[in-house]
């Protein structure tokens, strides 16, 4: 444990003071707060299998609760924040069920105090789901198809490990897909995991290292990942489908960062951190037989961060049975680091970023606002950078009813090669294909209205209906712009039983005639939102 500031100190010192100048009479007239919270004096786990004894009526529910294995208890442990001796705070209860249902392996989670004559015992109740996939995946607009087959394991021998392979194909690549996580690498606090890729148009190697802040009031995380590509990279103009260019790409870096809570309570906290990057990132045009040019570079910098929690719970938002916790904290995030000549940079420059998330509930709803911006500037102006700003409204009229309005914006300054933003088929306005909008600029709204009117199909699935509308679009700046525009009716099917429940979507859509697009019905298909919650800038 670091030792404390003399500052905190002194505020400490000052308080015991005051409570024990402070009369009897004061203390009394304090109300519930004069009441002395209880002392956890033991901690129970109740482990039920997916199936309980009431579902497990047939040879199929029994045969899965003998084939899983439930999640050990020190992996449940772990996750705890309160000790046996310690005083009950709701607070750490609340987050340690938060983090119990964010492992992704529990249907349920429940933590609850049972009154004893010397203070509580805890009941930490925990239902496991089943956490072995092996299936597919489909996604369809009009006469493009992207689909694939998976094996994954999300709690490989009840010790939440993560492993699994998956072969998918859609109309811009093939990929064979291996991947491995453990959160507690060695029963330690410090996460490992790896992911390798080979596509069809190139090879992708990602690792992880990682400490994360395991609680609100943790005192230090770090992180570090390593990345490699040696793939090919295409681009693309006016919502075709077909590449204007084809470049080879190279890349190699290595991303540190770690961070220490200069003020931490259960409720907030403001950190400090320092970031780290060694990067070879080259490309040349496809047709050019030379090898590639090697060039590195590297940054330092460092940044604050200052959040003030607020979680709420809520039922039927990206699933249709499960606890969800939704973040709603303000959060404001800011930093600088240094892209100096010396360290391989053509011009010396000095990189920004920032980002910042708040939210707020209204009756049975919530809107969560975030944004991120980054860029690295230079004597000649802004050399490259980006903004991404994002808005969610959710309000459940009832418990089998959903409103969701979403939209978001960004604006990019010279994007490397393939990482500009790319709408369709996977997201953005779904009743557009592949490559529809491509460019440094883009907007995407959607609004739905999601009933659930079947909750336990054969006790394993929930199936309801939608109508939705998208609108949206991305194009580079200086040209038309480009968007898209859909409306339709849609199926909507949620698994109960699996670690992750989100919502499958089966959507009849009619498209409105843009300039590269004919109008038409299309169906698609595809899984969660046509929208991530958290903006992000363009990923390959």
């Amino acid at each position: 444990m670091p030792e404390l500031p003399e500052s905190l100190l002194v505020r400490r010192s000052t308080l015991l003071l005051a409570l024990l100048l402070l009369p009897s009479s004061a203390v009394a007239q304090s109300g519930r707060d004069s009441t002395p919270l209880p002392v956890i004096r033991g901690i129970e786990l109740v482990r039920q299998e997916i199936f309980d004894s009431v579902e497990a009526d047939t040879w199929v529910e029994r045969l899965a609760n003998t084939l899983h294995i439930r999640t050990l208890p020190k992996v449940i442990r772990r996750e705890l924040l309160f000790r046996v001796g310690e005083v009950y705070d709701s607070v750490l209860v609340a987050e340690s069920a938060r983090n119990l249902r964010a492992m992704g392996i529990f249907r349920d989670v429940q933590i609850d105090s049972i009154p004893v004559d010397s203070g509580v015992v805890m009941r930490v109740s925990t239902r496991d789901s089943w956490t072995t996939q092996v299936g597919g995946k489909l996604r369809t607009t009009g006469g493009q198809v992207a689909f694939g087959v998976s094996f994954l394991e999300t709690n490989f021998l009840g010790t939440a490990t993560r492993a699994g392979a998956s072969l998918s194909t859609d109309p811009v690549r093939t990929t064979f897909a291996l991947q491995a996580w453990q959160p507690r690498f060695l029963g330690t606090s410090v996460g490992v995991g790896a992911r390798w890729e080979d596509r069809s148009d190139g090879t992708v190697l990602y690792g992880v290292v990682n400490r994360p802040f395991y609680s609100i009031s943790d005192w230090r995380g770090f992180n570090l990942t390593g990345e490699y590509r040696d793939e090919t990279v295409y681009q693309y103009l006016g919502g075709i489908d077909e590449p204007v260019d084809t470049l080879d790409h190279l890349l190699g870096t290595v991303r540190g960062s770690a961070a220490w809570a200069v003020h931490r309570t259960s409720r907030g906290y403001l950190r400090v951190g320092g970031i780290a990057q060694v990067m070879r990132n080259n490309y040349q045009p496809a047709v050019d037989t030379a090898p590639i040019q090697r060039t590195v570079t590297a940054a330092l910098g460092g940044y604050l961060e200052w959040s003030e929690a607020r979680y709420v719970v809520r039922t039927g938002f990206e699933t249709f049975s499960r606890t969800e916790d939704v973040n709603l904290s303000t959060t404001l995030t800011g930093g600088v680091y240094a892209a100096p000549s010396f360290l391989g940079y053509d011009t010396a420059g000095v990189g920004l970023f920032a980002s910042f998330q708040t939210g707020a509930t209204f009756g049975n709803g919530f809107v969560l606002v975030n944004g991120i911006s980054d860029g690295l500037i230079t004597a000649a102006g802004i050399d490259s950078g980006g903004t991404m700003l994002s808005t969610t409204v959710a309000w459940n009229p009832d418990s089998s009813s959903l409103l969701l309005l979403y939209g978001s914006a960004g604006w990019l300054t010279d994007p490397a090669p393939g990482y500009e933003f790319d709408l369709g088929l996977t997201n953005g306005p779904r009743a557009f294909g592949v490559h529809s909008f491509t460019g440094n600029r883009a907007f995407f709204t959607t609004a739905e209205v999601r009933r659930l009117l079947w909750p336990r199909v054969l006790g394993v699935l929930g199936v309801g209906l939608a109508a939705y509308v998208d609108y949206g679009g991305a194009w580079w700046s200086g040209s038309p712009q480009r968007t898209g525009t859909d409306v339709g009716l849609g199926l909507r099917m949620g698994d109960l039983r699996s670690s992750q429940g989100v919502v499958t979507r089966v959507d009849l859509s009619w498209r409105f005639a843009n300039d590269a697009a004919p109008s038409g019905w299309i169906v698609s298909l595809g899984r969660g939102f046509v929208f991530t919650l958290a903006p992000q800038r363009p990923t390959r």
